[in-house]
């Protein structure tokens, strides 16, 4: 993370966590507290699941605070090894809240360590050691913030680990048996084999083995607040959605480090109607098939008429998309995130009907789409926006005052001509040093013209500068991603009569983009150059940050150093 990132996190995290409140009692967890104590502040419970146990059996409103610590869940002796919040008469105005001590670093983790195993050589520059002290079959492996690498087989439809034969590059690993064949759930008589990076010596690390999921929350208007969630397996945090369950507020917590072999990957995956996740981190999710299952934050049929809300977060190194759906999904508002370093940044939901048997799109069931994406920032990333249809009873997506910076694809429409449903909206969106700011793929048999695209979507207001495509047509699958033809945003101007209010080829001039800081000079051409419809005045500046944050001159003036906040207007 870039140091500005670290400072305006923290900084964040703080301002959020400041706003807990506690309306009922109050349990307090400790490493060194005790179960057999009454779980006060001066006699505090020590493992997290009893104190989930006192949060289930109490009040709406009950507070669930957790000191400082290492809350490792597999050795709590629980059954399931995972904590659950169940069903409570909680409301809007009265939530059971579990909650970071303020100012304290609270960590709950998935795995079980290798602080107390002995590895030792194996054949051919090899390490290992064995993996009976393991209660589950192992997905992840971390040493620190860093993953070690998995490698898996598919055999007979089903992903298992690989032999030690495909342990070729370093920092990777495996669970295998004393000959070397890949080892199947069980761990006995099995062990865990790494091929280090060159200079690494397995006896002077900790290494991290994934072994379950964390939390699941069976009810509605749960608060979880400040904690850190890593090396899961599964998913970190489940939010449920039976029997109406709703009002989920996550703030101001880390999800990291979770790995899966046969489900999907998801640092939080969330149902119900009503959720806002707001102001956390989440990094490094990893499915061992691939990119479309190793998930950030995800949604799941959420209720069209109460939709969720994904706010200021920091979401960095998702093999697959940072936010998105398993589809079903409508109105998710998504706006001033900072998405950098993955795959896919903003994935919009289609609708879900396949177990239904409902007739696409449904507009009560199982709707999708319908998503506003807007001040958002994304660096890096294989696709910023994108990559799915988008179904909706009352139309497609709406992206804007978004900041599009070195990504591969900015925004990637997938095309279905002569369908109203899959139409976007985009406009006030900066592209900068993407290798295609607009990309325009029409992924069917079908050939098209550039024209042939144009009812699919409307844009204009963007800037564009720097960017090797501007706007790219892949006219259909015929051919590989860059297969297709390039128009610049002069050139739609000039000769399509498109993007007539947008800017071409003007460097939108940020204040320092090294350190990560997108507001933009006085003198940029971005500022006052949106259209301000959606805001409720004539004009608003271009890119992320579409009311500025002062009048700048060289730099930041003093006082406006928060380079991202929720509190943003």
């Amino acid at each position: 993370m870039h140091r500005s990132r670290n400072i305006a996190w923290a900084g964040m995290l703080g301002l959020l966590l400041g706003c807990a409140s506690v309306n009922g009692a109050e349990y307090f967890v400790s490493p060194s507290g005790d179960d057999a104590d009454p779980g006060t502040l001066e006699a505090p419970f020590r493992t997290f699941h009893r104190g989930i146990d006192a949060l289930n059996d109490g009040d709406p409103g009950d507070t669930l605070t957790l000191r400082e610590g290492v809350y490792r869940l597999m050795e709590e002796q629980a059954d399931p090894p995972y904590a659950r919040i169940l069903d409570h008469e909680a409301s809007e105005q009265v939530r059971k809240t579990v909650r970071a001590f303020p100012g304290e670093k609270v960590q709950l983790l998935g795995s079980l360590s290798t602080a107390e195993e002995v590895w030792a050589p194996a054949d051919d520059g090899l390490w290992r050691l064995p993996a009976l002290f393991l209660s589950n079959d192992p997905s992840g492996m971390w040493t620190g913030e860093r993953r070690v690498e998995h490698r898996s087989v598919l055999a007979d439809g089903i992903r298992r680990h690989a032999p030690i034969s495909q342990l070729t590059d370093p920092g990777s690993w495996t669970k295998a048996d004393d000959l070397g064949a890949g080892c199947d759930e069980s761990n006995d008589g099995c062990y865990i084999y790494m091929r280090p990076l060159v200079g690494e010596d397995p006896t002077s690390e900790i290494y991290e083995l994934a072994q379950e999921k964390i939390l699941e929350v069976w009810a509605s208007y749960v608060v979880i607040e400040g904690i850190e969630f890593l090396y899961s397996q599964g998913y970190g945090v489940l939010i449920a959605g039976g029997s109406g369950q709703r009002g989920h507020v996550l703030r101001g917590n880390r999800f990291c480090h979770n790995a899966a072999p046969e489900t999907n990957a998801y640092l939080v995956f969330s149902a119900g109607g009503g959720v806002l996740i707001e102001g956390n981190e989440a990094c490094d999710s990893a499915y061992w098939g691939g990119t479309p299952n190793s998930r950030g934050i995800t949604f799941i049929t959420t209720d069209p008429e109460d939709p969720s809300t994904v706010r200021g977060n920091y979401i960095h190194g998702i093999p697959g998309p940072a936010i998105g759906s398993k589809n079903g999904v409508s109105g998710l508002l998504v706006e001033k995130n900072i998405i950098r370093d993955s795959f896919l940044g903003v994935e919009p939901a289609r609708f879900r009907c396949h177990w239904k048997g409902c007739d696409p799109p449904d507009g009560f069931n199982y709707p999708g789409g319908g998503w506003v994406i807007r001040e958002n920032i994304f660096i890096g990333n294989q696709n910023g926006v994108g990559a799915l249809f988008s179904v909706s009873p009352d139309g497609g997506d709406v992206i804007y005052n978004n900041t599009f910076i070195g990504n591969d694809r900015g925004i990637h429409v997938k095309l279905r001509i002569g369908a109203e449903q899959y139409h976007w909206e985009m406009e006030n969106n900066i592209f900068v040093g993407n290798e295609r700011g607009i990309f325009l793929n029409q992924a069917s048999g079908e050939l098209i013209d550039l024209e042939d695209t144009f009812a699919s979507f409307d844009s204009d207001h963007n800037l564009f500068f720097g960017n090797t495509h501007d706007i790219f047509l892949r006219p259909n699958d015929a051919g590989g991603p860059d297969y297709g033809t390039s128009i610049d945003a002069e050139e739609m101007q000039i000769d399509h009569g498109r993007e007539m209010n947008s800017v071409a080829e003007m460097d939108p001039m940020f204040i320092d983009s090294a350190e990560d800081n997108y507001y933009l000079h006085k003198n940029s051409p971005a500022r006052e150059a949106g259209d301000g419809t959606r805001y409720g005045v004539a004009a608003v500046d271009m890119g992320a940050y579409p009311f500025g944050d002062g009048i700048f001159a060289d730099g930041f003036e003093s006082g406006n150093t928060t380079s991202w906040s929720v509190t943003h207007p």
